[in-house]
């Protein structure tokens, strides 16, 4: 399996925060789900006696403060699995943008493809993005509006 870096970028944003990986590949519910969950873990596994010291003296208290081993090991294994989530969903998200762009071209020779279609569809392709298919500069090697990047021939 080829590397993802995509992935692994999304992956390790999601492990500095929950879902910030998930924000990062468009994927708005599962992002708004990981966000909810690390905040009701937190409030949820945090005493009572370190929150009302956190009202009273805010970020100081966490100079004395011991914070709670299951709350560091929830909040960590909901980092990982979030981080995870990222990777595999930015990987499924490759994955179907290859099989969209592989049924939507025809290759030459093949039932799909007309004789002499190769230059015209040359020049559409040249002028539009592959994977969204808007209009694009000829100029970059992503397109601006996707930011999918081309591969260089």
């Amino acid at each position: 399996m080829a590397l993802n870096r995509r992935g692994i970028l999304a992956a390790a944003l999601s492990f500095v925060y929950p879902g910030l990986g998930q924000l990062y590949r468009r994927a708005w519910i599962r992002a708004f789900a990981w966000v909810t969950l690390a905040v009701a873990i937190a409030y949820l596994l945090t005493p009572t006696e370190l929150l009302t010291a956190f009202e009273e003296q805010g970020l100081a208290v966490f100079e004395t403060a011991t914070i709670p081993m299951e709350l560091t090991i929830a909040l960590l294994v909901i980092r990982v699995l979030s981080a995870a989530d990222a990777y595999f969903l930015a990987v499924a998200q490759a994955a179907d943008r290859d099989a969209a762009l592989a049924d939507a071209v025809p290759t030459p020779g093949s039932a799909d493809a007309e004789p002499g279609a190769d230059a015209a569809a040359s020049e559409d392709d040249a002028a539009t993005c592959p994977n969204c298919g808007r209009e694009i500069d000829e100029e970059l090697d992503f397109c601006p509006w996707c930011t999918y990047e081309f591969e260089n021939e």
